[in-house]
């Protein structure tokens, strides 16, 4: 009596995948090149430094990447210099 009966499915139809479902790929290296670069051209101004940061806050993701970070300013000494 319980029997559950397949519906029937169009040939031809396409399973999308949901925009939030879709994972961005975890790429530390990338985010690390892209860091530095941006903080070699700011050299030794710390004003220079923070307003990359800030600006570039908005296009990589510190939250994902936020122990990469850390490692390239602390651990890389860039943070360290007088």
């Amino acid at each position: 009596m319980s029997q559950k009966v397949e519906k029937p499915v169009l040939s031809g139809q396409r399973i999308k995948t949901r925009k939030r479902d879709e994972k961005e790929r975890y790429d530390p290296t990338g985010f690390r090149d892209a860091i530095i670069s941006g903080l070699d051209k700011c050299s030794n101004d710390f004003e220079a430094i923070s307003r990359y940061l800030d600006g570039a806050g908005n296009k990589l993701d510190y939250r994902r990447y936020g122990e990469c970070l850390f490692d390239i300013l602390i651990a890389g000494g860039i943070l360290g210099k007088p």
